[in-house]
């Protein structure tokens, strides 16, 4: 996929199940349509693991650098949402492992 890139993807996110970060990408790649119609235009908060499931997690919800992200601000505060493919597999990318959306798409 153009401008693309995973970076580690041999690492091993989830050991008893040797499920790397290529594997991940991969999966969220396949069900990409099915997932940007129920999460794509929604403000998300997502759960991260840059190093493995066992290890530290983090909970996100305000953008951070990302360049395939939208911003929307409520009440004084930004929070992020995904439009298209790019801004999903940049979630992946930066350890992103769950996607937790708003009840309402973006208005």
């Amino acid at each position: 996929m153009k401008n693309l890139k995973i970076t580690n993807p041999d690492k091993i996110l989830f050991p008893e199940d040797n499920i790397t970060k290529m594997d991940i990408a991969m999966y969220y790649l396949e069900i990409s349509g099915q997932m940007l119609k129920f999460a794509g235009e929604r403000v998300l908060s997502v759960i991260r693991c840059h190093e493995s499931i066992e290890k530290e997690k983090f909970f996100k919800k305000h953008p951070q650098g990302e360049d395939n992200i939208k911003i929307k601000k409520v009440d004084g505060a930004d929070f992020f949402y995904i439009t298209d493919i790019l801004g999903l597999m940049e979630q992946v990318q930066n350890g992103t492992l769950e996607f937790h959306t708003a009840p309402h798409p973006v208005s």
